[in-house]
């Protein structure tokens, strides 16, 4: 097998061979995940986002009790989890960086 470059010009003017209009009409059901294992929790526990991988500063937050004790009662990684949910609140408020 030989290894081929192009130039982004070239790149540009090729034609694509995926059929872009059956992609963006299709429903999420008729997508085959057959080969895609299950996500399980464990999974996901050690799952990352882009941007999250930066150095945690540490920070002070007044949190109600009983909000503390639930995040804390979803065992290891909590802090994370908070983390996660607050940057997920605020990337659905459209609050940039």
């Amino acid at each position: 097998m030989a290894i081929v470059s192009y130039s982004l010009e070239e790149i540009k003017k090729m034609q694509s061979l995926t059929d872009w209009e059956r992609v963006l009409n299709m429903k999420d059901e008729d997508i085959d995940c057959s080969d895609i294992p299950e996500l399980t929790d464990e999974m996901l526990t050690h799952a990352t986002r882009p941007g999250l991988m930066e150095q945690p500063k540490r920070v002070s937050v007044y949190l109600s009790p009983s909000l503390l004790a639930r995040y804390q009662n979803t065992g290891k990684g909590w802090r994370t989890r908070l983390s996660n949910n607050i940057e997920t609140f605020l990337q659905q408020q459209n609050v940039a960086m």
